[in-house]
């Protein structure tokens, strides 16, 4: 959904010099899952901080989204540690979404887009039980020689930092239109 540029020294700091981007047009995907309460899980190895200050300076950080990152232990303002577990790339598996307040709800919702950008998140569901899945992933670098494992690995493969339009049409049509007031 975003990717880092420098990093600073504090939330506010890296926040206020911005460099991060959310991908365009996904703030539009995240403004209709939370118009249409769609749970959002962020499974990420990034800092969880950062994602939750950005979601929040956006002013996206609707209570639909649950963030599952690596999160820091702040003295004032300096990180001291990393909260337990240390999410990266092979451990993004449902035991972590087991954790989760909303797990319950989540098993009610049998559907899942699964948004991924490099091979080993397809495991992001492991174990979660669903009924549909559609697995979409972002191919930004090595696009030659890693096209053909993408291919395998997700329905849909979207390269060269590509924008979420596809997504949220994908979402408009999976999604029933909100009844008239």
């Amino acid at each position: 959904m975003f990717s880092f540029g420098k990093v600073g020294y504090s939330k506010p700091s890296i926040v206020k010099k911005r460099p991060l981007k959310f991908r365009n047009k996904s703030l539009d995907f995240l403004e209709a899952l939370n118009e249409g309460n769609i749970p959002l899980v962020i499974m990420s190895a990034a800092p969880g901080d950062m994602i939750r200050e950005y979601l929040d300076f956006e002013k996206r950080l609707y209570p639909n989204i649950h963030i599952i990152a690596n999160f820091f232990i702040f003295k004032g303002r300096k990180a001291v540690g990393v909260r337990e577990t240390i999410i990266h790339s092979h451990n993004k598996h449902e035991t972590e979404i087991k954790t989760l307040p909303i797990y319950k709800q989540l098993l009610k919702r049998r559907n899942v887009l699964l948004l991924g950008d490099n091979y080993e998140d397809t495991g992001m569901i492991q174990g979660f039980p669903y009924n549909n899945l559609i697995k979409i992933g972002f191919l930004n670098e090595n696009i030659e020689q890693n096209l053909e494992q993408y291919k395998e690995a997700y329905d849909v493969v979207i390269t060269n930092d590509g924008d979420f339009t596809y997504i949220n049409q994908l979402l408009k049509r999976l999604t029933p239109s909100p009844p008239p007031h």
